[in-house]
């Protein structure tokens, strides 16, 4: 039912780079931590803090969207309407 993927494959090849990509910001805004005068330590902190956040964002959207596909393919799931959408009364399973 799942496609396995193959570390040959391209897009697990892809999937690898973006995942390393997602560091370039937090490893030059570290060296820029080391090289910019103190006056502006907080802006480069604060930017190293905001890309944070949105890497645990979609982190976040990871967790949600599979939530949300395996609530689509099995409708018969409790808390399912018959569109396959969450209803309100399952919502607190998922805080």
């Amino acid at each position: 039912m799942h496609k396995v993927i193959h570390p040959e494959d391209p897009t697990w090849v892809l999937i690898r780079r973006l995942g390393y990509a997602g560091l370039i910001p937090f490893v030059f805004l570290a060296l820029c931590l080391w090289v910019v005068g103190e006056d502006l330590h907080p802006y480069v902190a604060l930017s190293m803090q905001a890309w944070g956040g949105v890497v645990v964002s979609f982190l976040g959207g990871i967790h949600w969207g599979v939530g949300f596909h395996n609530a689509l393919t099995s409708s018969k799931r409790p808390g399912c309407t018959s569109s396959g959408a969450l209803s309100p009364r399952s919502w607190p399973g998922w805080l």
